[in-house]
């Protein structure tokens, strides 16, 4: 599965209007890259409990891989 990038101001912001940051934090350990912080957002919806992960990744332009790091 591919990593799906959930842009805030579009239609789809209805689908996602009872998403709750959660008070969790973890810090991923991606090689050359470094130790990485990612948080999670949870919603529940139709008896399905979805949980979204956030990096800073997420919120450059442009595509999701590239050949260098974060920081």
């Amino acid at each position: 599965m591919l990593p799906c990038r959930y842009m805030h101001g579009t239609k789809a912001d209805k689908l996602y209007d009872s998403t709750q940051l959660l008070d969790v934090k973890a810090q991923l350990d991606l090689g050359e890259c470094g130790m990485q912080e990612v948080s999670f957002y949870h919603q529940h919806k139709n008896n399905v409990d979805f949980v979204f992960v956030d990096h800073p990744v997420y919120h450059r332009p442009g595509e999701l891989v590239i050949n260098s790091c974060i920081n």
